[in-house]
Parts: structure tokens; sequence; C-alpha cells
């Protein structure tokens, strides 16, 4: 009865703060509404389990659809590859769903602050790379540093499954300063249905802003740009990789049963365009893996996490 009664009590509590916001009510009955519907009806569990499948190394591009990885990676250079289908349509479900347990044979190197938040104490051991990897300039967290941290994780831990969580292709693109916009953040002051105004990058193609092939274009060569780093992790690694994503990005999609319009991307909605990602496997000589138990957690504090997903557009 408490849980029940707190529930409503919280959710009176964010009306009467958010209320007068046409964009929180949207945002909350897509969630709410729109997405607790199709995940009933496209439960997580027809989703690939990462967790069971087959891999010492599992690199996760984050928000990088299949057809994306298709047409700007070669293909070639894998023992296999497929398409699959994702438990989730952002990283702030995928995490959850995808790793509910813990795990002391799996050590975790982030690039992605929302793991420190969502899932901080599963590890054997979490490397937060993205404390250190982000760049002012850029104002994105770079993929250098953290394949660095994968090859120092694997060094000293050559017996643990290894997940390199990399930002890329995720906004923002990196060297496109002319298109972040800005990302996730809906102001108040924002005309989020302007014909001039976009919230996102998808929205802006979507809108003609931008030119959606540019998009395309620079959305592809955030990928190119994560994977000359991650060529270097395979080439000194020998042993079952695998590279993934999390979710994918769409241009302009209608959530259901209610009309509603949303781009880029949104937790809990089965559009393809967000749940279909790349599944590339490289095969190698494989380790014996061991589960020493959990020993590690976040180290991050809550007004790190939170100060970080500020500076990459997150609200």
């Amino acid at each position: 009865m408490s849980n029940a009664f707190d529930r409503i009590k919280y959710g009176l509590s964010q009306i009467a703060e958010n209320g007068r916001s046409l964009n929180w009510w949207r945002g909350t009955l897509m969630r709410r509404g729109n997405g607790a519907i199709q995940t009933k009806l496209y439960p997580g569990r027809r989703g690939i389990d990462v967790v069971d499948a087959d891999w010492d190394t599992l690199v996760v591009l984050d928000a990088c659809r299949a057809d994306l990885f298709e047409e700007f990676v070669d293909l070639d250079q894998f023992d296999d590859y497929r398409a699959e289908t994702s438990r989730a349509s952002a990283t702030p479900e995928w995490l959850p769903v995808s790793f509910p347990d813990e795990y002391g044979d799996i050590v975790y190197v982030s690039g992605n602050p929302q793991v420190s938040k969502k899932v901080p104490d599963k590890w054997h051991k979490l490397f937060e790379v993205w404390q250190d990897a982000y760049d002012d300039d850029v104002e994105a967290i770079l993929p250098g540093p953290i394949i660095d941290g994968a090859i120092r994780a694997r060094e000293e831990y050559p017996d643990k499954r290894l997940i390199v969580h990399l930002m890329q292709p995720h906004v923002p693109f990196v060297g496109r300063p002319d298109l972040h916009f800005c990302t996730y953040q809906l102001f108040e002051d924002l005309d989020m249905d302007g014909d001039d105004r976009a919230g996102n990058v998808f929205e802006a193609a979507a809108k003609g802003i931008v030119d959606e092939e540019e998009m395309w274009q620079a959305y592809g060569e955030n990928l190119t740009y994560a994977m000359d780093e991650v060529q270097r992790l395979i080439d000194a690694f020998d042993e079952r990789i695998v590279l993934t994503s999390d979710h994918g990005n769409v241009v302009e999609a209608k959530s259901w049963p209610l009309p509603f319009t949303y781009h880029q991307h949104l937790p809990y909605h089965r559009h393809p365009g967000l749940v279909t990602v790349p599944w590339a496997v490289l095969d190698g000589e494989r380790p014996t893996i061991t589960d020493d138990g959990v020993e590690s957690s976040s180290r991050a504090t809550s007004a790190e996490v939170t100060e970080r997903l500020e500076n990459l557009g997150y609200k």
C-alpha cells in the first residue's frame, strides 16, 4: 500500500511542478502511456540477451543503427555478421533490462555516465573512463581514452569478460558543432514545433533545417571516428569480440496508440530504427573466464553523473 501511495504522491508532485508544460505532458504520455503499451506488446525478452551471448569482449557503439553500421563499416572483416533486436530503445532502459543481476565475471569499461547511474554495482570492476574522457572543445566523451582503458583492463583482468561502452555514434557529432542543436533538453522557451527550431539533429533533418543526407553522412562519420579507435582494440586482443549497440535513432516516427511524433530516440518504444542493432563477430582464442564476485561499484558522485549527463544534453 505504501508503495502505491508513494507513487501517487510522486505523480501528484510532478504534476504540480510540471503541469503547465505541454512538453512535459507530451513526454509523460509517450513514455508512460504509449511506451508502457509498446513494451507490453513487445516485451524485452524478444530482444537479444547480451549477457548469455557468446563473447569475451563486447563493444557497445552507443546509438548505432544496424543499417548505419552496414553502410559505413566493412563487414568483410568480420567472421559473422547479422542484425539483432535490442531489448530497449534508449540507454537508460537498456542497461537495467540487459543486466538485471550481478556479474562477477564481467569488467565494464564505461564511456557512458548512464552506467554509473543505472547499474553502478553489478560488475567485478567498473572503469568509469567517462570521468576523464570528456572533451570541452567538442562537447563529447571521446573514444580514444575508452579504448585505452579497455586495453589496461584486459591486461589487469585477463580472466574476465569485458564490456567496452563508447559514446559514438551517439550525438553530438564530433567535428560538426553546427549539427549539435540542443539534443534532449526541452527548454520552456523553445518552441519544439516551430519551423526553424529543433530539439536535436534528427528533428532538424525531419523539418528540413538540415539536409537529411548530410545528417546521415555526419552520423556515419561519427561511427567511423569511433571505429578507428575500436580497430586498436581489435589489433590488441586475440579473443572473441562482438560489436553491437544498445539502440538506434530515427529521423521521425509516430508514437502509438496516442498519435505523437518523436525524433532521435525514445525509451520504451519499439520502432525498427530504434531496436535493430548490429551484431558483428570476430573470432579468436578463448580465455578462461572466472567469476570472482562483485568487488567494486561506482566511485562517481550523483552530482558528477548529473553534471556530465547535462553536459551531454540530457535533462
